[in-house]
């Protein structure tokens, strides 16, 4: 079910990663509803033009 998936979203999922150990994590207190919607479109938009 998660062979599509990033190393690092099985690696959480197991425990064997926090989400301190990853670059680049932003807390989602200071994020309004949104902005949240638009990292994760940008995200999504990155991760389609890569395939």
């Amino acid at each position: 079910m998660l062979g599509g998936a990033p190393d690092a979203l099985e690696d959480l999922l197991t425990g064997h990663l926090t989400l301190d150990d990853l670059p680049g994590v932003v807390t989602s207190a200071g994020i309004g509803r949104l902005k949240a919607v638009r990292m994760l479109s940008a995200v999504s938009r990155k991760a389609r033009k890569k395939k």
